[in-house]
């Protein structure tokens, strides 16, 4: 920019540099609470939400200036969160699995910016954990004792106790194996009830163990009669 002082001919001037900024380009924008964090989520725990506030995201700017709030999480590297796994809607993230192949870190990224201004965005990076700890855990099984059955008499029906698992909500599978004739013996793994019935002496008789096994993954707690 020149200034410049005219009479006639005479001419004198000066200049000097004018630099304009966009306010919201240098507004100080960043998050201040603490429920954006690192946290673990163990398979088959159910649904996990995260909720974050947005009156802990402050600008120097006003919204009237510089437009409103927009949020989004990414993994950290800026692709799109596995949707098999994660849902983010706002300033939400649900995450809910049973999938194995999920279990690992999951670096991530929460953005917010004002309007337009997306190369200005607050960014916080956070981790998700994910375990599978049913694989792991003691559980205890439940037992029967030892039944006598004589064959082509009235069906004898055994309900077993449900296995105790520690976190309860692991999806443990019941089967059962025994070195009898499948004809003889049959487990409804729904209601846990064993039945024993067969008509024919000349097949079945003996002496047969049966096991009841709860699987998980390579965990497989049993107890056999």
């Amino acid at each position: 920019m020149t200034v410049t002082a005219t009479y006639g001919t005479n001419t004198n001037s000066f200049s000097f540099e004018l630099t304009t900024l966009d306010p919201c380009e240098q507004a100080t924008r960043s998050y201040t609470g603490t429920q954006i964090a690192d946290f673990t989520y163990d398979l088959n725990e159910g649904t996990v939400t995260k909720i974050w506030t947005a009156g802990e995201i402050t600008s120097t700017e006003t919204d009237t200036l510089c437009g409103a709030w927009s949020y989004s999480i990414t993994k950290s590297d800026g692709n799109a969160i596995d949707a098999a796994v994660f849902t983010a809607t706002g300033l939400s993230l649900v995450t809910t699995s049973t999938d194995t192949a999920k279990v690992g870190t999951h670096p991530m990224s929460f953005k917010a910016w004002q309007g337009s201004y997306t190369g200005f965005a607050v960014d916080t990076a956070f981790t998700v954990t994910i375990t599978d700890s049913c694989n792991s855990i003691t559980a205890t099984p439940s037992s029967l004792v030892d039944q006598t059955y004589l064959l082509s008499k009235t069906q004898i029906d055994l309900t077993f106790a449900a296995f105790t698992f520690t976190p309860a909500y692991c999806p443990f599978v019941y089967t059962l194996t025994t070195d009898a004739n499948a004809n003889l013996v049959s487990l409804d793994a729904a209601t846990r009830k064993i039945s024993i019935y067969n008509a024919d002496p000349a097949l079945y008789e003996g002496v047969f163990t049966v096991t009841v096994t709860a699987t998980y993954g390579t965990n497989t707690p049993s107890f056999s009669f």
